[in-house]
């Protein structure tokens, strides 16, 4: 309850070390009323007296079987977390890194708490580097944000109802990262746009190299093809012309032969004919000659 006479604003410069100012003001408008402080206490003594113990108990190990991710970091605030992350860095965090600091382990290694944080923050931030443009891309260090918080937007959900996703009940982009970061939120669609239609207009590029690329390739295959068909089809066709004048070759060396041996058969043939004729020839030659020297010496005995 705000005491009386302290002007607001006074409080609000006065907030208690390690509370953010946003999360301050905003106690102090949610608590700084009387009616709060009624409406508060009815609330808890109302539920201590109706619920018993046992109820109560049992209704907290519900809720918390139901979480999926358990943070780690106990009854500091999420934005006194990002507070520190932000003096320490110089710079806000993405959701995806508050993610990871909101689940390390409590031994103070590096290692997040459960194996199923780990597992979805790893696919996260694969997910960042898949999408990552190109090293000569006009990519600022503050669209690496916007990206990561996109990516947690993709891997988590939306949010609903104008609550964080992930950071408990009643918190709110405003209070969570100032009055400032819905200004600024808005302020940075044009660089998403304007990310996203270089990305797209390097993709189209990158296709129609691949595309002139492919072509050329194929151009030349086609005509390293042809060139090679013609010369195996001219290598061909010496061969068989090669193949065809060695056969004729045997073929007329054969047919000489056997014409050579036709011939000197005929000769042969003929001679035998001749020599019978002249052997035949001669002896009716004696023959004739023998019958007219008998006549002769007939005549002459009368």
């Amino acid at each position: 309850m705000v005491q009386e006479g302290r002007p607001i604003e006074e409080i609000y410069e006065n907030n208690p070390p390690g509370v953010h100012d946003d999360q301050g003001k905003w106690l102090v408008e949610r608590w700084g009323t009387p009616q709060a402080a009624v409406c508060t206490f009815i609330r808890l003594n109302v539920s201590f007296f109706l619920l018993p113990l046992t109820a109560q108990s049992e209704k907290a190990k519900e809720s918390r079987a139901k979480v999926r991710y358990a943070h780690t970091a106990g009854n500091i605030g999420y934005a006194t977390l990002n507070a520190q992350f932000a003096e320490k860095e110089d710079r806000e965090p993405s959701r995806l890194e508050q993610f990871r600091f909101q689940h390390l382990r409590k031994d103070g290694s590096d290692k997040l708490n459960s194996e199923a944080a780990k597992q979805v923050y790893d696919e996260a931030c694969k997910m960042v580097k898949d999408s990552m443009p190109t090293p000569e891309s006009s990519f600022a260090p503050q669209d690496n944000i916007v990206l990561e918080n996109e990516i947690y937007t993709q891997v988590f959900g939306l949010d609903k109802n104008g609550k964080m996703l992930g950071y408990g009940r009643g918190m709110t982009k405003s209070r969570l990262f100032g009055y400032g970061s819905v200004t600024r939120g808005s302020q940075s669609t044009s660089a998403i746009s304007t990310l996203i239609e270089e990305m797209s207009a390097k993709h189209v590029e990158q296709i129609q190299t691949i595309q002139a690329e492919q072509a050329v390739r194929e151009k030349t295959l086609l005509e390293e093809a042809e060139s090679r068909f013609r010369t195996e089809a001219a290598e061909r066709e010496t061969h068989l012309i090669a193949e065809a004048e060695e056969r004729f070759m045997k073929l007329t060396e054969i047919r000489e032969a056997k014409f050579m041996e036709m011939m000197d058969a005929h000769e042969k043939k003929y001679k035998a004919l001749i020599n019978e004729c002249m052997e035949k020839g001669m002896s009716i030659e004696f023959q004739s000659s023998g019958l007219d020297d008998k006549a002769f010496s007939s005549d002459d005995d009368e």
